[in-house]
C-alpha cells in the first residue's frame, strides 16, 4: 500500500511511526537530491531512538554521481550524508546488486540495536532490466549473554534484598515486556523506566514506578535499593538528570548494543544480548525460594501519591488537563508526542497502559514529529485510537499532512496546544537571559485551517471541554483537529 505524502520528512515520520507502533520495517521512498535530504532530520530522529526505518531513494544517473556536472536533482555525496544518520546505507550499481544489497539494508535494521537504513537506487538501474533471485525472508536473530553471566546475574540478584528494576526503549522494541513483569513480580522489584520505556509495564501495574527519575522521593528511594537491573538503556542525558542521578551500588547492565553498556555509568555485571532472550534466561535459573520477598506494592503507591501531590501543588491545571486527555481515551489509545511543553509534562504525567502506544522523538527531540507519526501508526492501526499531541510551532512544521489525513480516510484526533509560540524556548530563555528573542509566532486560525484541509475541526475554550471534544472526535470518521488556547508554564516539577 501507498500512501502519497505531502513532504518527504513527513514521509519519514510516518515510517517511523508506523515502526514503533508495530516493531515491523517502516518504508518510505523518495526521488533524488533536496527529496533525499529532505528525511535526514527524520532518520536521525529514528536513530537516536533505535528504530527500523527504510529510505529508498533514487540518485542521478550513475555515470554523472559525484562529478559535478550540474545534473538535474544533483547534489553532493548524497549518500554520504545518509550515511550519517543510517545504520547501514549502500547504493545498487546495478540491477543484480538490488536485492542482496537491500536484503543487507533489511538485515541491518532488524537486526542486533534496530537504526534506519538507506539504500540509493540510480535512474538508470532502475529503468535496466536483468533476471534476479528473491531469497525467502530471514529472521533476525536474538543473541543471549554467556551461560556465565547468567548465573553471575541470577547470583546477584538472589543476594539482593532491595532489587529495583530500570526499563529503557530496549524493551519495548525488543518485545520482553512480559518477560520484565514476571521478573518484577518474582523480585518484588519495583520498575522504573525512562521516556522511551513508557508501556514496559502498565502505569497502573501495582510496582511500576514510571518515569518519575527527576522526583525527588523517587531520588531518594533509589538510594535505598540495593541492586539495578537495567534493560535496554544507555542511562541517557536526560534520563539521568545530567548523569547526576545516584544509582545502587551493584547495576547489572542488559543491552543489546555491547558499546551502550557502562558508556555513561560502572555495571558490576555487563550482559550483552537480547532483552526478551536475557530475561528469559535469567528467569529460567531463578530459585524463587531463595527470593522470600516482602511485598513493595505499598510503597510504590505511596511514592506515587507523593509524587502526585507534589504536581497538584505545582501544577493544578497542568495535572487536570493530561489527566483530562488521559481519561477520553480508552487503554489502547497510540500517543504520537510532538516536542511542547505539555508533552513534557507528559513524559512523567500521562499514563501509558500498553507497549508501542507512546510515540515521542526522544533523540533528536524533532519537531513536527507529531502529526506525520500518528499517521504512520494509524495506517499500521485502523480500527485503534490514535492521537497526535502537539504545540502550535511543531504543528506548523508538518501541517500539510493533515491532507495526507483526509485523502487516505485517516481518522486521527489531533490537540494542538497553541500558547502563540514555542514555549519551551520562552521558559529557558527567561531562565537564562531574563529576556526573550524570536520566541513569539503570529499564527493562522488553527479550526479554519482544520476545515480548509477537509478535516473537523473545533476550537476548546474551557479545560472542561477538552474530554467531551475529544470523545467527539473519536466518533468521527474524518482527522478531526481540536484547537487548545493555553498559557501553559514548564514549572520545575521537583521538590
Amino acid at each position: 500500500r501507498h500512501v502519497l505524502v505531502r513532504h518527504e520528512q513527513g514521509a519519514a515520520f510516518m515510517a517511523d511511526g508506523y515502526a514503533r507502533s508495530t516493531g515491523r520495517l517502516g518504508v518510505c521512498l523518495t526521488t533524488t537530491g533536496p527529496a533525499a535530504l529532505n528525511t535526514l532530520g527524520a532518520l536521525a530522529t529514528s536513530y537516536g531512538d533505535s528504530c527500523p526505518v527504510l529510505l529508498l531513494c533514487t540518485q542521478i544517473p550513475s555515470a554523472y554521481i559525484d562529478a559535478g556536472k550540474g545534473v538535474y536533482h544533483e547534489v553532493p555525496d548524497q549518500l554520504g550524508m545518509l550515511e550519517r544518520v543510517t545504520g547501514f546505507s549502500a547504493r545498487a550499481s546495478g540491477v543484480a546488486e538490488i536485492v542482496p544489497k537491500l536484503r543487507a539494508a533489511i538485515r541491518s535494521a532488524l537486526s542486533g540495536r534496530p537504526r534506519p537504513v538507506a539504500l540509493e537506487l540510480p535512474v538508470d538501474v532502475l529503468d535496466a532490466a536483468d533476471e534476479v533471485a528473491i531469497p525467502a525472508a530471514s529472521q533476525p536473530s536474538r543473541p543471549a549473554p554467556s551461560r556465565d553471566g547468567i548465573e553471575k546475574a541470577v547470583d546477584l540478584i538472589e543476594q539482593s534484598k532491595r532489587p529495583i528494576l530500570w526499563a529503557g526503549g530496549g524493551v519495548v522494541s525488543g518485545g520482553a515486556c512480559a518477560e520484565l513483569a514476571q521478573l518484577a513480580e518474582t523480585l518484588q522489584a519495583p520498575v522504573l523506566t525512562t521516556n522511551l520505556g513508557k508501556g514496559a509495564l502498565p502505569a497502573d501495574h501495582p510496582l511500576h514506578l514510571g518515569y518519575l527519575l527527576g522526583q525527588r522521593p523517587v531520588r531518594d528511594y533509589l538510594k535505598g535499593c540495593d541492586l539495578l537491573l537495567a534493560v535496554g538503556t544507555r542511562f541517557s542525558y536526560l534520563a539521568t538528570d545530567k548523569w547526576t542521578l545516584q544509582l545502587p551500588e551493584t547495576v547489572i547492565h542488559i543491552d543489546i548494543d555491547p558499546e551502550m553498556i557502562g558508556k555513561n555509568y560502572p555495571a558490576a555485571l555487563p550482559l550483552a544480548g537480547d532483552a526478551a532472550a536475557t530475561l528469559e534466561a535469567i528467569l529460567g535459573q531463578l530459585s524463587t525460594d531463595s527470593l522470600p520477598r516482602q511485598g513493595r506494592q505499598a510503597e510504590v503507591a505511596d511514592l506515587k501519591a507523593e509524587v502526585r501531590s507534589l504536581w497538584q501543588e505545582a501544577l493544578p491545571v497542568e495535572t487536570r488537563m493530561i489527566q483530562d486527555v488521559r481519561s477520553a481515551l480508552p487503554r489502547e489509545t497510540i500517543f504520537a508526542m510532538d516536542v511542547t511543553v505539555c508533552t513534557n509534562l507528559g513524559w512523567q504525567m500521562l499514563d501509558i497502559y500498553a507497549p508501542r502506544t507512546y510515540l515521542y522523538p526522544m533523540g533528536g527531540c524533532t519537531l513536527g514529529y507529531g502529526l506525520p507519526a500518528a499517521l504512520g501508526a494509524k495506517v499500521a492501526h485502523p480500527d485503534r485510537p490514535v492521537v497526535a499531541i502537539c504545540g502550535d510551532g511543531g504543528f506548523m512544521l508538518t501541517c500539510q499532512e493533515l491532507a495526507t489525513a483526509v485523502q487516505y480516510g485517516l481518522p486521527v484526533v489531533i490537540l494542538v496546544f497553541d500558547d502563540r509560540g514555542y514555549g519551551i524556548l520562552r521558559i529557558q530563555q527567561d531562565d537564562r537571559f531574563g529576556q526573550r528573542s524570536e520566541v513569539d509566532l503570529v499564527n493562522p486560525d488553527f479550526v479554519a485551517l482544520g476545515k480548509a484541509f477537509g478535516a473537523e475541526a473545533v476550537r476548546v475554550e474551557r479545560l472542561d471541554g477538552i474530554g467531551p471534544a475529544i470523545e467527539a472526535a473519536l466518533e468521527s470518521e474524518k482527522p478531526t483537529l481540536i484547537e487548545v488556547p493555553v498559557k501553559l508554564g514548564l514549572q520545575k516539577i521537583t521538590a
